[in-house]
């Protein structure tokens, strides 16, 4: 069904990740480049960038765990420096 374009109120759509026009406000399907209505170029979504992961040991990241580790193991090594005969 053919539908008119209104020319005197266009919406702003200002969001890029929206697949309706911004000329007219009609809702597009997401593989297309223009408004199948009135023909304006439609925005290109823009992805969105996916954090990198960080590296966890037993839950913990990686820096808590060596830092855990180094707090546990300081006494010791100091103990047995002091207890060596001179």
């Amino acid at each position: 069904p053919w539908l008119p374009v209104s020319k005197t109120s266009p919406k702003q759509n200002t969001d890029p990740n929206t697949m309706e026009c911004p000329n007219c406000g009609t809702w597009n399907p997401d593989d297309k480049k223009v408004c199948w209505r009135c023909q304006t170029p439609l925005p290109t979504p823009v992805e969105e960038k996916k954090r990198r992961k960080m590296p966890t040991i037993m839950g913990m990241s990686v820096w808590l765990f060596l830092l855990i580790l180094v707090m546990l193991a300081l006494p010791l090594l100091m103990g047995r420096c002091v207890s060596l005969p001179h």
